[in-house]
């Protein structure tokens, strides 16, 4: 058999047989290899419309267990310390971080995310009580901002109120 070599080979996209325009598409591509949108029960406790952006990004990605995390890094085969960076005594993980780890006791996943990527980075620390203040603080603002919008029935307290009881600063 003879091929004629003077005509360009045009190459043609096609992710699933008989579908598709011909042309590359790394969205098509995407829903072809995850095919089925894994949707989770607990998704509206996170993606709320109180939310603050950065913070449920890094609680989505923790939840998924997609944090980079000293025991993915060796995983992967680089030369890392394995011990956690906040308390430096055990391996640090996803559990330990967030739930283990002496120094995250009583804080929040974002706030320790940044904190243990600061002391990687740039070598800063802060103490447990500086944390904790942060966290308080930020609460404190993000339910100011939903109690000025909040329609308050008689005898009871605002959100901010309420937190006042319990944190006075």
């Amino acid at each position: 058999m003879h091929y004629n070599s003077e005509v360009d080979d045009k190459y043609v996209w096609y992710p699933e047989p008989e579908r598709g325009t011909g042309v590359f598409s790394a969205n098509e591509t995407w829903r072809v290899l995850h095919p089925y949108p894994v949707e989770v029960f607990w998704h509206k406790a996170v993606w709320f419309s109180g939310r603050i952006p950065k913070h449920v990004f890094i609680i989505w990605v923790a939840a998924r267990d997609r944090m980079v995390t000293r025991d993915k890094l060796l995983r992967w085969g680089l030369t890392v310390p394995s011990n956690c960076v906040l308390c430096a005594g055990n391996q640090e993980n996803r559990q330990h971080l967030f739930f283990d780890c002496a120094y995250s006791n009583q804080a929040v996943v974002y706030l320790v995310w940044k904190e243990r990527n600061k002391r990687i980075h740039s070598a800063v620390e802060k103490p447990p009580c500086t944390l904790i203040g942060e966290i308080q603080q930020t609460v404190r603002l993000r339910l100011d901002h939903l109690a000025r919008k909040q329609i308050i029935p008689p005898g009871q307290n605002s959100l901010l109120a309420a937190w006042f009881l319990f944190f006075d600063f």
